[in-house]
């Protein structure tokens, strides 16, 4: 008897199950919101690093047998970026590149494709001043932060974003600038507007983490292009 009530008492009536089925909630996009998304899935039209870089000469390469895809320069090339003391790569840019295979950031393989010449020219550029005269720069920094929705994928609520951002650092007025090392292959004579097409919704998007990282202002968002040896501005 015990059991026969049981099985009454787990009978539904099947419009309630129908009902139960069909339920959705009040705020139904946000049911449809990831929970995180990582800035190269936000930006998978962006097609980073996709084009490539600036070529190097064929004789180069045939001279020291490399068969490297431009993927793998651009690596290399973000590598020295991310690991170098800038101001040991000024002072001397090929003991540097030495020292760090020898720390195991760099293979010697990698080394051998780095355009030293780009290098040296983001070295003498503006840009680098800029950074050197700042009290406070930092590179290669891996962020999770929560940003509006409405802003990412015109849904409310909010998301987890997670990325890296190549470098920022404060100006003299207390701003900061974010910066994003290209090495795409683009021609002088439409390559700036190329990066910007490209790169600027990532650069907006990491603006956005910095301002809630550093609860500052980001007065200015570039693309350093190796390959142009320039900064190119991000405007709002």
């Amino acid at each position: 008897e015990e059991d026969e009530q049981k099985k009454e008492e787990n009978l539904r009536d099947p419009k309630e199950i129908l009902d139960a089925l069909a339920f959705t909630y009040e705020e139904e996009a946000l049911s449809r919101l990831p929970k995180k998304l990582s800035v190269s899935q936000l930006l998978r039209a962006g097609r980073e690093e996709e084009a490539g870089l600036c070529p190097r000469r064929l004789s180069d390469l045939s001279r020291q047998g490399l068969k490297r895809s431009a993927a793998e320069i651009g690596t290399a090339t973000h590598s020295v970026m991310q690991f170098a003391s800038l101001s040991n790569l000024e002072e001397n840019l090929d003991a540097e590149l030495e020292r760090l295979v020898q720390k195991g950031f760099l293979t010697e393989e990698d080394a051998d494709l780095v355009e030293k010449k780009h290098l040296a020219a983001f070295l003498a550029s503006p840009l680098y001043a800029r950074m050197k005269a700042s009290s406070n720069v930092v590179r290669e920094k891996r962020f999770n932060v929560l940003l509006p929705a409405k802003e990412l994928l015109g849904s409310e609520g909010k998301v987890l974003v997670q990325g890296v951002i190549d470098a920022w650092f404060e100006e003299a007025d207390g701003t900061v600038t974010v910066v994003d090392f290209k090495t795409d292959r683009v021609k002088e004579a439409d390559g700036e507007e190329i990066l910007l097409k490209r790169h600027s919704e990532q650069l907006h998007l990491y603006a956005l983490a910095v301002e809630q990282l550093t609860e500052k202002k980001v007065g200015k968002k570039l693309i350093y292009s190796f390959c142009l040896g320039r900064a190119i501005e991000v405007k709002s």
